[in-house]
């Protein structure tokens, strides 16, 4: 239902044609009660979308293998004066490549996988350049993209593959991080 913008959520219901006065989500009142408000922008919901979020990502970095390098999970990057806090970041000295890892939950539409891939790519953009200048010389933003309401990016297999993420482990892997976000 939920798929389907079924649920009977008051911008449905009006929509049906019953008589609603008042659109407002009955929580927060501060928009429009829609499937994409209550999934992923109410305010009282925060805790729990941040849940789903950490979920994913706990389970993504688990999945990493050690010998890809080391993880610092939701730290700032040494040497940057914006100081956010990448998901993920894998450091690898040896082989001087960096992978900025994060993770998004968009609700599914038309657009939404590659609106939030740009917007992380934009995001870490110059992260990029202080790991380059630390001396990494292949440094990537991987954004890994799972629908709120459990689809799968078809780009995430590229995504697994740099983190060296298993053929036989993906399979499962993939309808795990599914699952954790319904």
């Amino acid at each position: 239902k939920a798929r389907l913008n079924l649920l009977p959520t008051r911008m449905v219901r009006k929509r049906s044609g019953k008589a609603i006065v008042d659109t407002s989500c009955p929580r927060c009142h501060e928009e429009q009660e829609t499937v994409a408000h209550v999934l992923n922008h109410c305010p009282p919901n925060v805790g729990l979308v941040r849940h789903r979020h950490n979920k994913i990502l706990h389970r993504l970095a688990r999945a990493i293998p050690a010998s890809k390098g080391i993880q610092l999970m939701e730290q700032s990057v040494p040497g940057d004066e914006r100081s956010l806090r990448p998901d993920l970041v894998i450091l690898n000295k040896e082989k001087a490549e960096a992978y900025v890892v994060d993770v998004t939950v968009p609700l599914e539409g038309e657009d939404s996988f590659q609106e939030a891939r740009k917007a992380k790519e934009e995001k870490y953009a110059h992260i990029k350049q202080v790991l380059m200048s630390k001396g990494y010389r292949k440094v990537e933003v991987v954004r890994f993209v799972v629908g709120a309401l459990g689809s799968w990016d078809p780009e995430n297999e590229s995504v697994l593959r740099k983190l060296s993420i298993g053929h036989n482990y993906a399979v499962l892997f993939r309808k795990l991080c599914c699952t954790e976000a319904i």
